[in-house]
């Protein structure tokens, strides 16, 4: 699996929903998706950027973990919890905030 595109109506993500999906390149999150579970990206190492809409209000631990060539992030403006995200913050070339 290359990409996902998460449709309307998805609120959350459970626990390492998309752990290890060593083949995933691109993401698509709706405007709507609430929270983004434990390790959801735990592994995925193809995956360059990511665009996490304004709706997300929680992302949590270990999300991103071992997301290596996440360089490019749109961060939510609604993020009101983020624990242990685990970005690997010199890899970071841009990160919105207050888009």
């Amino acid at each position: 699996m290359e990409k996902i595109n998460i449709p309307p109506g998805v609120n959350e993500f459970d626990e390492s929903a998309f752990s290890n999906c060593k083949e995933l390149k691109e993401i698509e999150l709706n405007e709507g998706l609430k929270n983004i579970g434990s390790e959801a990206f735990l592994g995925c190492e193809k995956i360059k950027s990511i665009d996490i809409p304004d709706s997300v209000e929680q992302i949590n631990t270990f999300a991103f973990k071992d997301c290596n060539r996440l360089s490019d992030i749109g961060m939510s403006n609604g993020i009101k919890y983020m624990r242990k995200v685990h970005l690997k913050v010199q890899s970071i070339m841009r990160g919105t905030l207050g888009r």
